[in-house]
């Protein structure tokens, strides 16, 4: 992680490596009070990772990706995944491949642009909510 900043031009904070840790042991973008709650308060306060995920975006070293529920989250640059995101409870899973990255290169070719990335965001039902929302529609049906 040390050597991410110093590449990115940063130097190598307590406060820069505690978040870093927190994204790197995540399995899904965390949202900036997601990293506050599983951050140690006596080595970086809630105003510092505000700060250091700013920093970090401004860096390259993280990507701030806006949900359709208006919160930000973030993960590692180098951690390219998509995810599909239940509308009922929040739960956020990986998928497996990214469908876009060969339509990134015909887009580039066509405009002439260069492509540095893009957002895809499933939303979905999950299973346990399927179940809950029919199971909720069936006590409806039988009062």
């Amino acid at each position: 992680m040390e050597n991410l900043l110093i590449e990115h031009g940063l130097k190598a904070t307590k406060g820069r490596m505690e978040v870093l840790r927190a994204l790197q042991t995540a399995t899904v973008p965390q949202s900036a009070e997601d990293l506050i709650e599983h951050i140690d308060s006596k080595v970086v306060s809630a105003s510092s990772v505000y700060r250091i995920l700013s920093e970090l975006e401004h860096a390259g070293v993280v990507n701030k990706t806006v949900r359709q529920n208006a919160i930000a989250t973030y993960d590692l640059t180098h951690n390219h995944q998509h995810f599909i995101l239940c509308s009922h409870c929040g739960k956020m899973i990986p998928t497996d491949h990214c469908p876009i990255e060969s339509f990134e290169k015909e887009v580039a070719r066509k405009t002439g642009f260069k492509v540095t990335g893009h957002m895809v965001e499933l939303v979905g039902i999950c299973p346990n909510c399927q179940q809950a929302l029919a199971d909720q529609s069936r006590s409806h049906l039988c009062t």
